[in-house]
């Protein structure tokens, strides 16, 4: 059943689903991370009712035949769009037990995809890479987040690490 939770850094209620792709399994097989959970969320019910609809037509048929068979759907939908990404970790840092928040919101997701789509280009063209597949995070620069600029007001990301006092 669906039901709303609120989840860390999201001011409203928010349905959730647990998320498993094979980015996640690449990047727990070579990192120290020891227990990682991934939630797709939506505030709106009829939005992630139709991302789940649409993940299940997709198995079924290609996926421009899941989105025509949506489209409509989407259409009646409101136009508002928003995208939170909170990693919240505990770990060890300079010896001492942290707590880790990361959180980034912005207005809109597409300004971000397409900042880091030029990004990689950017990248790629400069570097000797041989050609071949390669995930973003293995092709931009590891402090590539704290040189974005946000365009809109109402962006930001933000870090903060806590001591975890025992």
């Amino acid at each position: 059943m669906m039901k709303k939770e609120f989840v860390p850094e999201v001011d409203v209620p928010v349905y959730k689903k647990p998320y498993l792709s094979q980015e996640i399994i690449d990047i727990l097989e070579v990192s120290s991370v020891q227990e990682l959970h991934w939630y797709n969320i939506a505030a709106n019910d009829n939005i992630f009712r139709l991302a789940m609809q649409f993940y299940q037509m997709q198995l079924e048929s290609s996926v421009e035949e899941a989105l025509k068979k949506l489209d409509i759907s989407l259409e009646e939908q409101p136009k508002e769009e928003w995208i939170a990404l909170v990693i919240d970790a505990t770990g060890v840092k300079n010896g001492k037990d942290v707590r880790c928040r990361l959180n980034l919101q912005m207005e809109t997701s597409s300004e971000l995809t397409g900042t880091v789509a030029a990004e990689i280009a950017r990248q790629v063209i400069s570097s000797n890479r041989p050609n071949g597949t390669y995930w973003a995070y293995k092709v931009l620069p590891i402090d590539f987040m704290n040189q974005y600029v946000f365009s809109n007001k109402h962006d930001f990301y933000e870090e903060k690490y806590v001591e975890i006092k025992k």
